[in-house]
């Protein structure tokens, strides 16, 4: 697992091209993919170090809880990092019962994000 790779999964185009150009000017190597079913490969091939998971991902597909179940037995030493726009406390309890690292409230502000993956990921920004 290098350490500075990420999976960006989330249905929403512009948020997924933002995050990747803000992650890739920051040195992380990124996959970004709009569903479920579009990682589940990437994680299995190339164990990202860390992950950052939308919670729901659109109709008739692989639900975010599916994907991190999935990356926790694919990649135990993943970080993931979830988030949505309408998740109530009982549901982010969850998805850190299920093995998320984090849970953030969209709209997700960048500098935060920097900050936690950075204190999750124990190293500073290059």
């Amino acid at each position: 697992m290098e350490p500075r790779t990420l999976l960006i999964v989330d249905d929403e185009v512009m948020l997924l091209t933002t995050l990747q150009t803000f992650f890739e000017g920051r040195g992380f190597r990124v996959w970004a993919v709009t569903s479920g079913e579009a990682a589940l490969p990437i994680v299995a091939q190339h164990r990202p170090a860390l992950v950052l998971l939308d919670m729901c991902l659109g109709a008739g597909r692989l639900h975010g809880f599916d994907v991190l179940r999935h990356i926790k037995t694919q990649s135990p030493d993943s970080l993931v990092l979830m988030w949505s726009g309408s998740a109530d406390a009982d549901t982010k309890a969850e998805a850190v019962r299920l093995g998320a690292d984090r849970f953030f409230d969209k709209p997700v502000n960048l500098s935060e994000l920097l900050r936690t993956l950075q204190t999750v990921n124990g190293r500073s920004e290059p």
